[in-house]
């Protein structure tokens, strides 16, 4: 419930404050230039942890430069790579990372590299609003029978749903 509680909260602060700026431009149409973060390991004993969202990853930017239908820019995403393993694996599948970035070797490496995916998107959107950039997040998660599943995510822009506000505070 604690969770709940602390995510509807977040929530709020969404809805908040797309309300107090006026709106933010919530529209994948306007999306010009795609960026996808890829979230690899550079740890030892990971099985194929690294191959199999590669895999995966290839499969979403061909998917992005397919026939022109929907939000799609028919470019390749730009690819940020977090993880030399990754940028590997990436690099087996055909894909060239624009940049990779070391992943956190402690709890206290979480912060440098949230800095340093954020610079790296100030600096795609050269200065323009970020409404412009799409962002997507690929990692695994835990799926079935304690097995990892490759994920991609949308992270920019934001999901309309996130910006509604409750109509009674």
């Amino acid at each position: 419930r604690s969770i709940e509680a602390y995510h509807q909260t977040i929530l709020q602060g969404f809805a908040t404050f797309a309300h107090r700026s006026g709106g933010i431009a919530l529209d994948a149409e306007d999306v010009r230039e795609q960026l996808l973060v890829v979230f690899g390991s550079d740890h030892g004993l990971c099985g194929s942890y690294n191959e199999i969202l590669a895999e995966e990853v290839a499969a979403h930017c061909q998917a992005q430069t397919g026939p022109q239908t929907g939000p799609q820019t028919g470019a390749t995403p730009r690819l940020l790579c977090i993880g030399a393993q990754m940028n590997d694996a990436l690099r087996d599948q055909g894909l060239a990372p624009e940049a990779v970035l070391l992943p956190p070797a402690s709890a206290d490496g979480i912060g440098r590299l949230a800095g340093d995916i954020v610079t790296r998107l100030a600096q795609l959107s050269h200065g323009q609003a970020l409404h412009r950039l799409g962002v997507t997040l690929a990692f695994t998660q835990r799926g079935e029978h304690g097995l990892r599943e490759p994920v991609t995510q949308r992270l920019l822009p934001l999901q309309p749903s996130l910006l509604q506000r409750e109509q009674r505070w």
